[in-house]
């Protein structure tokens, strides 16, 4: 179990994501206040360091 406490995870490389969508711009502040704007939602599949997934 892994706790990094987001609730909600990132990755600029869309490769990534298992499924994907596009999404109206939607601006996310970030922890020093710049903001990005999200373009899409999906799945994606992480591996752990132990190999889980």
């Amino acid at each position: 179990l892994i706790d990094c406490g987001a609730s909600r995870h990132f990755s600029p490389n869309r490769e990534l994501f298992k499924s994907f969508s596009k999404i109206s711009p939607k601006p996310i502040q970030c922890a020093d206040r710049n903001s990005i704007d999200a373009i899409g939602e999906g799945d994606m599949e992480i591996e752990l360091p132990n190999g889980n997934k």
